[in-house]
């Protein structure tokens, strides 16, 4: 009987599941629409199922949902699939943070927190399994390791961080472009979200030959810039 348990990746919101695509198509997995190997698949599960779910089959023939948690936090939602797990039959489950203004300790803390509350086995500080090994839940957050970035990287530790890094790094004139047109503006917002002003504007710059949903897995297409997107995965320990 095949293995009817599938992996979940519990990301904030839109723009990181389109990141995330780029990135899992890199790694070799594939929409599961589009799968070569469905019959080598295990069989889904009827469970529940969040809307904007993306899923994947992986090279390990495993499915691989990616569930954009919007206006819960994915540790909120991580909490209530952990009371599901054996329902919906999953396996490994990973929280996907933005570090924003936290310390990496505090995500630590947001899953110790997890941790306790169902009884798992610690493996590091930002993973635990349960049920003997069979559930097992991982962190993975973004932040960009780099003291002295670039000029034109934003401050606030993000996805948008980690994507004008690498674009600024493969093209720094571009950098300095977006720099230069922020600065620009007149009346800007009062409470100016930087790191998405300057993502976007690379976006309206330079990658506007898709739409918008797209950006965040297009910029994986561009060699150039996924060679310093894994670079800055790399140092954080997302490989």
């Amino acid at each position: 009987m095949k293995d009817r348990r599938i992996d979940v990746i519990l990301c904030e919101g839109f723009d990181d599941r389109s990141f995330w695509k780029g990135w899992l198509l890199r790694l070799g997995c594939e929409e599961l629409l589009k799968a070569k190997n469905k019959d080598a698949l295990p069989v889904l599960a009827t469970g529940d199922r969040t809307g904007g779910t993306f899923d994947y089959a992986t090279p390990a023939a495993r499915i691989l949902r990616v569930v954009p948690c919007n206006q819960k936090k994915p540790t909120e939602e991580a909490n209530i699939k952990l009371k599901r797990r054996e329902v919906d039959s999953l396996g490994a489950i990973l929280i996907n943070l933005d570090l924003d203004d936290r310390k990496i300790e505090d995500t630590h803390d947001e899953i110790e927190t997890l941790r306790q509350k169902y009884g798992g086995t610690a493996i590091s500080p930002d993973a635990f399994s349960l049920d003997g090994g069979e559930s097992k839940v991982f962190s993975a957050v973004w932040w960009l390791d780099d003291t002295s970035p670039p000029a034109g990287t934003p401050e606030q530790n993000s996805l948008e961080r980690i994507v004008c890094w690498a674009i600024i790094n493969a093209y720094p004139d571009r950098g300095s472009a977006v720099e230069a047109w922020l600065a620009s503006r007149t009346n800007p917002p009062a409470e100016d979200k930087r790191h998405k002003a300057s993502a976007w504007s690379f976006y309206a710059g330079w990658y506007n030959d898709h739409g918008t949903g797209d950006f965040y897995s297009h910029v994986w297409k561009d060699d150039k810039v996924r060679d310093f997107l894994e670079k800055a995965l790399g140092k954080i320990g997302l490989k």
